[in-house]
């Protein structure tokens, strides 16, 4: 079985590119958020998620000021986009690394048909 590298399969940039699909602005009334995900592994590299006024927008690459940050690698990135992990399992095992404010973070997540903080 070969590997997403072998492959050229790159699973965490598909999940975040197709993650406006999955967004449920009736779950974001009032949010308005830029998060920074960096990620490390197979497929390093950095993506902006920005809501705001209903609409979910993904960009690769960063902001000076986003409102937080997401750290961690893209198989483990991968896996919480396609729900195999939750945000809060993935935090609990130390294998996501948040920079802002925990409810925000849960809000957040809760904008997406995804493994949410439990």
């Amino acid at each position: 079985m070969s590997t997403a590298e072998e492959t050229g399969r790159k699973p965490f940039a598909s999940s975040i590119a197709c993650l406006p699909l999955r967004f449920r602005p009736d779950h974001a009334p009032g949010i308005r958020m830029q998060v920074h995900v960096a990620t490390t592994g197979p497929e390093p590299g950095n993506w902006l998620i920005a809501i705001d006024e209903g609409i979910c927008r993904v960009f690769l690459g960063s902001i000076t000021s986003p409102d937080a940050r997401l750290y961690t690698s893209s198989e483990i990135g991968a896996n919480i986009l396609s729900g195999a992990l939750s945000v809060g399992e993935a935090l609990a095992s130390g294998l996501l690394d948040y920079d802002g404010d925990r409810e925000a973070l849960r809000r957040f997540a809760a904008c997406f048909q995804l493994g949410g903080l439990r």
